[in-house]
């Protein structure tokens, strides 16, 4: 299971149907399905109920994995920051004496 799939499935909860969710993360409507399709395999069960007016509803699995891909997306988004952080803090950083002679 890679981040880009959880971004996906958050994506296409969040927005109710592949093609809301494939604007919102500038993809393709079939990259969007693709990426579910094969993430529904990863974890061998269904994680939306499709209505025939192609929108999506969670299950109770694909609730819980939206859960917990939330958290990982949050995690991930920390964790960038935290790193950003330092790489600012050690542009700002003034050179000790030893490496300024």
């Amino acid at each position: 299971m890679e981040l880009i799939q959880l971004q996906v499935l958050v994506a296409v909860a969040e927005q109710g149907t592949l093609h809301k969710a494939a604007v919102r993360l500038s993809r393709t409507t079939i990259a969007v399905s693709v990426t579910i399709r094969r993430l529904e395999e990863e974890v061998g069960l269904t994680l939306f109920e499709r209505s025939k007016r192609h929108e999506f509803y969670l299950t109770s699995a694909g609730e819980e994995l939206v859960s917990y891909a939330r958290r990982l997306l949050s995690l991930q988004g920390e964790a960038l920051a935290a790193v950003e952080q330092v790489k600012v803090a050690k542009v700002c950083r003034p050179k000790s004496l030893g490496q300024a002679m």
